[in-house]
């Protein structure tokens, strides 16, 4: 029986040298990093999720929120120190100008708690 030699960057090796196996290590950590992936990826959409189910309060207990002196009607003032204003007030006050119907500078709860004015589209 003979042995043949084969030639390799390390040197010469028998030809019944058996290959080496891929690095178990590396093999290991391959799998981790994609069942953490899918991990991350699952709470991404899981927390988009809950931002769309967040309920809407009633209007009636945010009225009453938006009512700091609880006069029973909230001024531009009140309405101007809510967060959503905070972030685009150009459209807080157009919103608030909208929605007050006798324009008093003052929303009633019935005019805060109707449902706005639906915007009609112009034909092309």
């Amino acid at each position: 029986m003979s042995v043949t030699l084969e030639g390799t960057r390390k040197g010469l090796v028998s030809a019944n040298t058996p290959r080496p196996k891929p690095n178990h290590t590396q093999n290991i950590m391959k799998v981790i990093t994609t069942i953490l992936s899918v991990l991350a990826l699952a709470s991404f959409v899981n927390a988009a999720e809950g931002d769309a189910k967040k309920p809407k309060m009633d209007p009636a207990k945010a009225f009453a929120k938006m009512d700091a002196n609880s006069d029973g009607s909230v001024s531009k003032e009140e309405y101007m120190a809510t967060p959503q204003a905070k972030k685009d007030s150009a459209k807080a006050e157009k919103s608030f100008a909208g929605r007050d119907k006798d324009k008093d500078g003052k929303l009633s709860k019935e005019e805060f708690t109707a449902a706005p004015a639906k915007k009609k589209k112009k034909d092309a």
